[in-house]
C-alpha cells in the first residue's frame, strides 16, 4: 500500500517485520553474523591486487597459477570505501592458488574459506560465497588426499570460518605429486570443479577433466586473449609434438618417464588430444 512506499510521515515502517520461521530463530535474525572480512592466513602465496584487477592484466584472464584449485569472478568491492581509489574496480576471471590455503608458518593448517592468503583489496573479490565454496572444496580435497596416503593423523577437525587442522608432519609442504592428486580429484567426474577459466568447456563436457588438467599444467596451449578452449578445433602435427614434449617434461618433474608417440590423422580435435595426453599421464604415473 502507499504507506509501505512512502515515509513522508517520518515514523518508519512499523508494519515491516522479519519473517520468524525462515531462519529458525525466535526473533527472525540469522543464527550467526555474516563476517565480510576475517583474519587472513600468512600463506605461502598471497594473491595481490595486481594479480587479478583488469587494469593490470591485459589478457582474458587474471594471473595464472599452476597450483590452481578453483576459479572465481567478482569485482574488487570494498564496502564503505568506494571513494578511495582502488576500492571498487573490475577484475579479470581469476584462479584460487593452493598456495594461498597453506602456510610455511604452521605445518598442520589448511585455510578453508575467505581466510586464505589474500590482501585487503583482493579479499573484496575472493570473499563471495561461490568462491568460498570452491576454497572449501579444495581444502577438503587436500585433507582427503593426505589422509588417503596415511600422511596425517586420523583426527581431522573442521572449524567453521577458521580452517582444517591437519598434521602434515615433516615432509615437504606440498609436493608436485600431491598437487596433481588434488587437481585430479577436483576435476574428476562427480566433482568436476574447474581450475582454469573456459567459457566453452562446461563440467558436463565429455573431456572436462582432461582439458582442465592439460590447461592448468600448460601442457596444451591456450589463447591468453580468449576464454575459449575451442575443444572441437583440429590440431596440427606440430601442436601435438609440442604438447607431447611438454607432457614428457612434466612427467620428468614428477620423477616419472614417458614414452609416447601420437600419429596425427586428419580428425584429431583439441579435446581428443587432451584426453589422449591425460590417459598417457595416468599410465606413466600409474594412477
Amino acid at each position: 500500500n502507499n504507506r509501505i512506499n512512502d515515509d513522508n510521515g517520518g515514523k518508519g515502517y512499523p508494519e515491516l517485520k522479519l519473517v520468524k520461521n525462515i531462519l529458525g530463530t525466535a526473533d527472525g535474525f540469522a543464527m550467526h553474523p555474516y563476517i565480510r572480512e576475517a583474519r587472513r592466513l600468512d600463506a605461502k602465496t598471497i594473491v595481490c591486487e595486481q594479480d587479478i584487477v583488469e587494469s593490470c592484466n591485459t589478457g582474458a584472464r587474471a594471473r595464472l597459477f599452476d597450483d590452481s584449485v578453483g576459479i572465481g569472478l567478482y569485482p574488487v568491492d570494498i564496502h564503505g570505501r568506494q571513494e578511495i581509489p582502488g576500492a571498487a574496480q573490475a577484475a579479470k576471471p581469476f584462479q584460487i592458488p593452493l598456495g594461498a590455503l597453506i602456510t610455511e608458518n604452521c605445518s598442520n593448517y589448511i585455510a578453508a574459506c575467505k581466510n586464505i592468503g589474500v590482501t585487503h583489496i583482493t579479499n573484496g573479490a575472493y570473499r563471495l560465497h561461490p568462491i568460498e565454496w570452491a576454497i572449501g572444496s579444495a581444502a577438503g580435497t587436500l585433507a582427503s588426499v593426505y589422509l588417503s596416503r596415511n600422511k596425517v593423523n586420523v583426527n581431522v577437525n573442521v572449524k567453521v570460518n577458521v580452517g582444517v587442522d591437519i598434521n602434515f608432519g615433516e615432509q615437504q609442504l606440498l609436493s608436485a605429486n600431491d598437487l596433481l592428486a588434488v587437481q585430479m580429484a577436483l576435476t574428476a567426474p562427480g566433482c568436476a570443479s574447474p581450475l582454469f577459466w573456459f567459457d566453452d568447456v562446461p563440467p558436463t563436457h565429455e573431456h572436462f577433466q582432461a582439458i582442465q588438467i592439460m590447461a592448468v599444467t600448460a601442457i596444451i596451449d591456450c589463447d591468453q586473449f580468449s576464454l575459449s578452449f575451442e575443444p572441437e578445433q583440429l590440431v596440427t602435427a606440430k601442436e601435438v609434438d609440442q604438447a607431447v614434449a611438454r607432457l614428457s617434461k612434466y612427467c620428468n618433474s614428477l620423477n616419472h618417464s614417458l614414452n609416447l608417440k601420437i600419429k596425427v590423422g586428419s580428425q584429431l580435435s583439441r579435446a581428443e588430444l587432451a584426453d589422449i595426453l591425460l590417459r598417457a599421464l595416468k599410465l606413466a604415473l600409474q594412477i
